[in-house]
């Protein structure tokens, strides 16, 4: 694990401060980004609203919030700012660099190792930083990556320019195979044990073994830029027709299958037997994928079009005008909800709470109460 924190982070914002870089790749999405934490720590109360502990103003629109540990948030931003929070009193472990100017996305964070993998969008560059030993493992340059890294033994996958999957070593960068894509690749790269599994813009599920063989194919019939999530050996997925689709990639079935009445933005939730999902006209509907039918649905008000968060038997559900809001799982009560006064940009759960990113580049920690 990440040993002396400290030192840690003054080398994170060293090695940052000093790359100069400049040209461009995509982002990814905050549902799919790598997290090093024990989510079994995450606890809200489900009888009281969070209360606000703190805020702070950052000088561009927040990016991705990734935990790194149970106390600190890894933050980027529109502007290229790569810095640390403390989640208990909302002070920056480091001071703001911003040698980049234009985002860069961490694709993955190897807790064991102490790795950052991240690109820059200013230098098609692929840069693995080791904290432990403060230097840049390797680099090398690419443009327009997407998604989130996969890892497979010594083996890293991801999927460029939305039609190639690379494959190279993880502790050299040096590449092994780059693969193209008949059709486009909708977000980016998931892995089930040692598969890889895409889902293409034309709508279809494919999988690959390690070495860039098909293995499966589905035809999901989505529209292009579905929102997919995956929990365990089940993938999700939901389009802009109100079509939801789930697979077991275990059993490799399509086990549910169903067209809602309107669109669907917002990544879904999964809880054994249960599929929450956002819509667009603020609808929150539980189904029971085993015999097809609506366990309960809640009416809120304005778009939902960021991920769902599950926890414990709540379903928080961030609305885009300026609410989120606690249902009970099992029944749709509303438990609680937190207003505010802008729009919300970003949700992220933390240990002890919510972090909420709002339009106006500012941050707020919501602190559970017991």
């Amino acid at each position: 694990m990440i040993r002396n924190y400290k030192n840690t982070l003054f080398l994170i914002a060293f090695i940052f401060s000093t790359l100069i870089i400049a040209s461009c790749s995509h982002g990814l999405r905050e549902s799919i980004i790598s997290e090093v934490v024990n989510s079994m720590s995450y606890k809200l109360s489900p009888s009281q609203a969070p209360e606000l502990k703190w805020k702070m103003k950052l000088r561009s629109l927040p990016r991705t919030f990734s935990m790194i540990n149970n106390q600190n948030v890894l933050i980027t931003s529109n502007r290229g700012e790569l810095y640390i929070i403390d989640i208990v009193n909302g002070k920056r472990s480091t001071r703001i660099w911003k040698p980049f100017h234009r985002p860069i996305e961490v694709l993955f964070i190897e807790s064991e190792e102490g790795t950052i993998y991240f690109t820059s969008v200013v230098d098609k560059g692929l840069y693995a930083y080791n904290l432990e030993e403060a230097k840049v493992r390797w680099k090398f340059n690419l443009s327009n990556l997407q998604g989130e890294m996969v890892i497979i033994g010594d083996t890293a996958f991801i999927s460029q320019e939305k039609k190639y999957i690379l494959a190279f070593n993880k502790n050299t960068g040096e590449r092994i195979k780059k693969m193209r894509i008949n059709t486009s690749i909708a977000q980016g790269i998931y892995k089930y044990k040692n598969l890889l599994w895409i889902i293409t813009d034309d709508g279809c599920l494919l999988s690959y073994d390690v070495n860039l063989k098909p293995k499966d194919f589905f035809n999901l019939k989505l529209n292009p830029n579905p929102v997919i999530t995956k929990v365990g050996s089940k993938l999700i997925a939901g389009d802009s027709n109100g079509r939801l689709v789930l697979v077991d990639m275990e059993q490799k079935k399509i086990l549910f299958e169903k067209r809602l009445l309107a669109p669907i933005y917002s990544n879904p939730l999964i809880s054994d037997s249960v599929i929450v999902v956002g819509l667009a006209n603020g609808l929150v509907e539980a189904l029971n994928f085993s015999n097809d039918s609506e366990i309960w649905n809640y009416q809120g008000e304005g778009l939902v079009n960021l991920p769902l968060i599950g926890i414990e038997s709540m379903v928080i559900v961030p609305f885009t005008r300026g609410q989120i809001l606690a249902l009970d799982l099992t029944s749709g009560n509303k438990l609680w909800h937190y207003e505010f006064d802008q729009s919300i940009h970003l949700a992220r759960l933390v240990p002890d709470g919510i972090l909420i990113a709002d339009r106006k580049n500012r941050i707020h920690y919501l602190e559970s109460k017991r």
